[in-house]
Order: structure tokens, then sequence, then C-alpha cells
């Protein structure tokens, strides 16, 4: 499948990305930005749905491409290349890896959950930093957690920084 390129930071998928910083457009489309190698993989192995990848041959290397951005595209995922201009402007942050993915992630509740007797979960109430959030998130999968609940929220769990501060956790 043919990989097509973007050159225009004016391109319509790359203003869809710019939005998407917002929390409440991330809530309205329920889609959020995942970018960093790790990130991505984990997202991928715990099966979130991906709408697009987004890449930068410059900044990605053959292995990396090989090992994250193959897999994407043979599952079916719609990978998109940018010039180094365009990937910065969509880039969050500044810890460009130059893979960017544009994923609906899913929210369970507590009908969802089939926890095993004596299952370690962890309660949080009222978190308001992402960063915080994204720690405790990969504290908790580290250590065996279950299942984290999050009562009266202050941040957008999917916000990109608590993602990039889970090191993808956030999926798992």
């Amino acid at each position: 499948m043919p990989v097509e390129r973007i050159t225009s930071a004016q391109n319509p998928f790359i203003k869809k990305i710019v939005r998407l910083r917002d929390a409440d457009e991330r809530r309205k489309e329920s889609l959020t930005i995942v970018e960093g190698l790790r990130e991505i993989s984990m997202a991928f192995k715990n099966k979130v749905l991906f709408k697009r990848v987004y890449f930068c041959r410059e900044q990605l290397s053959k292995e990396q491409a090989k090992d994250i951005l193959d897999p994407l595209i043979q599952s079916g995922v719609e990978a998109l290349e940018t010039d180094p201009k365009v990937f910065e402007k969509i880039a969050f942050g500044n810890r460009s890896e130059g893979i960017l993915a544009v994923c609906q992630p899913s929210v369970k509740t507590f009908k969802d959950l089939s926890l095993r007797p004596k299952s370690l979960c962890v309660v949080l109430e009222g978190v308001e930093k992402p960063g915080n959030l994204g720690a405790i998130l990969r504290t908790c999968d580290a250590a065996g957690v279950e299942a984290l609940f999050i009562c009266d929220p202050k941040t957008d769990v999917f916000n990109p920084n608590v993602i990039r501060a889970s090191l993808g956790a956030v999926f798992s």
C-alpha cells in the first residue's frame, strides 16, 4: 500500500492533530495523540484502535520503522509520511522520535472488569497533574496492579502528557 506524503501544515489531517491537543476536542472526537516508540508499541500491544500513524523518515531509523511502523501498516493502519517541518508542528513536546499516532482509546468501567480474588487495585482521587497520573500508572503497571480506579478526575486520562509519563502503561 503506497504511503501518502504530507508536506503542508495546512493539510486537514495535520490541522486535526493540532486540534486534538485540546482536551475538549479529544473528548468530543473520542481520540487521542500517542507519540513515541514505546508508547505506540504499548498501545498496539494492548489492541488500542489506531486511526492513523504519522512518521518522519528523517527522524525514524530503519530498525525502528521495521519494529514499529511496519507491523502497524501490516495490520491495516493508514500511515502518512510527513516532512520534518510538518512533523515538528504535530509533535507534542520536545522529545520527538519521528512517529505519532491518532488512536481511539477505550475506557473500562467497573462492569467491564473481571478481577481475580485478592486482586491488587489502586484508587486515586483528584490527581491534577498529567505527569503525576502518568507516573502512578507506570508504577501500577510495574507493581502488577490489576485495576486503577480514578475518582473525581481533575485531568484527562488520555492527555498526551499522561501517555508520555506513563510510557504507554495507560493502555495496559
